[in-house]
């Protein structure tokens, strides 16, 4: 199984397990690592380093891993208490090797590799090779619009169109490949955090358009789902007769002066 295959096995998990922008964002981020990784086996990181990652804290990353991990989608070897015990994580279908030229192509690749093809086979296994490169480089940018227009389609904001839209985003970021798997949850997340800041009565920005949002790398912005009642510090003690008091006083001193 291929990193395109673990999204979309992601997205079918996804209708019946209706994963939270939380989870999806953190399999997404687990996905990333693995693939900087190599696709080892497994990778190690602490608790603290995986929820500044994602940008929730440390209890609503454990609960959000125990979906995931009932789900199927991933394995986990939980470290200590202490914050430098780090835990262990594994993909389902790890050890992955890239793909051969399928036997089952889709219409919209058979068409234009079948055009590229001459009437009779050629004999130069270079030339052979070359367009076997070229299929398979084809097929990749094909799969990576897939994923780009699902966040499109997720994105709430103003925006141009798919290939506009994507050329600009390769353009303006060398890691774009690494980046592009968590754009659809990183959106989901930002959703959900707008929806429950507006119940809980906080300050929502306005959407940007797709583009500024692309250009800010706004995927990395982190969201505090702790909201205050109606937008203030639930933690403040309220003003007493006495604390009133004091500030009469205060301001009769400074008067006088």
């Amino acid at each position: 199984m291929n990193y395109i295959e673990l999204i979309n096995q992601f997205w079918r998990l996804d209708e019946l397990w209706q994963f939270n922008g939380c989870e999806t964002r953190l399999y997404f981020y687990i996905l990333k690592i693995a693939n900087m990784s190599g696709w080892a086996d497994a990778f190690e990181q602490t608790d603290l380093k995986v929820s500044a990652a994602v940008g929730v804290s440390t209890n609503t990353l454990k609960t959000a891993r125990k979906r995931l991990i009932g789900s199927g989608l991933i394995s986990v070897e939980t470290g200590g208490k202490c914050y430098g015990n780090k835990s262990r994580y594994k993909v389902r279908y790890q050890n992955l090797t890239p793909n051969s030229i399928p036997n089952s192509i889709p219409n919209s690749y058979a068409n234009s590799y079948a055009n590229s093809q001459p009437n009779s086979i050629p004999n130069n296994k270079n030339k052979t090779k070359t367009k076997t490169e070229t299929f398979k480089r084809n097929k990749k940018e094909n799969s990576d619009l897939e994923i780009f227009e699902e966040f499109r389609k997720f994105f709430g904001g103003t925006k141009k169109g798919l290939d506009t839209e994507f050329e600009n985003f390769v353009k303006k970021h060398n890691d774009w490949e690494n980046v592009l798997p968590l754009l659809p949850p990183a959106v989901k997340l930002e959703i959900e955090w707008r929806a429950k800041a507006s119940a809980a009565g906080a300050f929502v920005p306005q959407w940007k358009n797709l583009q500024t949002w692309i250009n800010q790398r706004c995927w990395e912005q982190e969201f505090n789902f702790n909201f205050e009642k109606n937008g203030r510090n639930s933690n403040k003690k309220p003003i007493t007769a006495d604390d009133i008091g004091a500030i009469v006083a205060v301001g009769s001193a400074l008067a006088k002066n």
